[in-house]
């Protein structure tokens, strides 16, 4: 199977970006577009998104860092800059481990990483089988309402949620066009599963991930971690750790801004992004 994706052409180097669970790439449009000003942005889309996936397939995060190996292969991208949100931060960072000279740079936003007790703790939960009561987002994501009579109906739905308080309406509406489907009823419906997104939950964080601790001081490419100030996910407790890890790590706290910060804020993350760059690369093409 060709593995689908999005691409905003640009000058410059490569730069792929891995979206979080329930977030297809389109829904980043604002910050994609800016990032191609100086950057060629592929954006694959994950397993979820995939004709036929069975969310049955998946029980760790490991096979989607197979995954965007699998992608990068297939379009002979044997260096590039690695961006990635939520699931897709964590993705890229596992890649980047497994693969030290793949990635020239890596840009982490709001990562799915815990503290060793904690991944301890969930996998405990996970193998008692008591991950989909106590897990709250697979609550939601199993509740969620799955068809709309219109986009405007699915966007007029969600401004009024919490969730989305700090996302302008255009990011709003970028993130309804990128899940809103059509079907054969004429109605709209998620793009993205419910049952997709509750596995990604279930399966994200597993002692595998201790690895992650285990290899992060060998990390080579300069790491730039961006977290929202308000965030439940990036914890600055897990942020400690990781200047302790990696000492030379760059992590930024965007005010007013949650777990949804590159949709919230994300003319700051593009600039934030831009800096690193321009502090951690000669060769940036500039345009």
């Amino acid at each position: 199977m060709t593995i689908p994706y999005e691409e905003y052409p640009g000058g410059g180097q490569p730069l792929h970006f891995a979206h979080a669970n329930g977030y297809p790439p389109t829904a980043y449009r604002s910050l994609l577009e800016m990032l191609s000003r100086h950057y060629h942005v592929v954006a694959m889309q994950a397993r979820p998104l995939w004709p036929d996936s069975s969310p049955n397939d998946l029980q760790d995060w490991s096979v989607l860092a197979e995954d965007l190996s699998d992608f990068l292969e297939e379009h002979r991208l044997t260096t590039l800059i690695g961006v990635g949100h939520s699931m897709g931060a964590t993705t890229t960072l596992r890649l980047a481990l497994d693969q030290p000279d793949r990635f020239t740079a890596l840009v982490l936003i709001d990562p799915v990483l815990f503290p060793p007790w904690i991944i301890k703790q969930w996998e405990l939960i996970y193998r008692l089988g008591l991950g989909t009561i106590l897990h709250p987002l697979i609550r939601i994501a199993k509740k969620r309402r799955r068809k709309f009579q219109s986009r405007q109906a699915m966007f007029d739905n969600y401004r009024q949620k919490s969730v989305f308080k700090w996302l302008s309406n255009e990011s709003l509406n970028d993130y309804v066009e990128a899940l809103a489907c059509p079907n054969a009823e004429g109605d709209f419906e998620l793009c993205y599963s419910p049952e997709w997104e509750a596995q990604i939950y279930l399966t994200g964080t597993r002692a595998i991930d201790l690895e992650i601790w285990g290899h992060l001081p060998d990390l080579k490419p300069p790491v730039l971690i961006i977290r929202g100030a308000s965030t439940t996910t990036f914890w600055r407790r897990t942020a400690s750790m990781v200047k302790r890890y990696l000492p030379g790590a760059t992590i930024c706290s965007i005010p007013d801004a949650t777990h949804l910060v590159p949709l919230e804020r994300p003319t700051k993350v593009y600039e934030t992004i831009l800096e690193f760059m321009d502090n951690n690369s000669s060769d940036r093409t500039h345009h």
